[in-house]
C-alpha cells in the first residue's frame, strides 16, 4: 500500500491525464460524508436528527434503513424522513 494521500495515489496508478478539468482533479469530497443506519424501530430518531440539524451544516448524509423481510415495505414514507 502507498504512503501517499488517496488523490496522488489514484494520480500514480493513472498516470497524468492532460485531459482532466478542475472539477475532476478535485473530485475528492471537501465535506463530511455522515453515514446513518437504522431498523425499522430507528425511523423517528432519525427524524427528530435532521430535525434538530441545521440545513447549512455542511455535511452530506447516506442513510441506510434496514427492515425485515416478514415486516409490509413503504419505501416512499420513509423516505419522508
Amino acid at each position: 500500500m502507498s504512503d501517499l494521500p488517496l488523490d496522488d495515489q489514484s494520480r500514480e496508478l493513472n498516470g497524468p491525464s492532460s485531459q482532466s478539468t478542475p472539477e475532476e482533479e478535485g473530485s475528492i469530497a471537501r465535506f463530511p460524508i455522515v453515514g446513518l443506519g437504522a431498523s425499522a424501530g430507528g425511523l423517528q430518531a432519525l427524524k427528530r436528527f435532521f430535525e434538530r440539524m441545521p440545513d447549512d451544516s455542511g455535511m452530506a448524509f447516506v442513510v441506510i434503513l434496514h427492515s425485515s423481510t416478514q415486516h409490509e415495505s413503504h419505501p416512499t414514507q420513509k423516505a419522508a424522513i
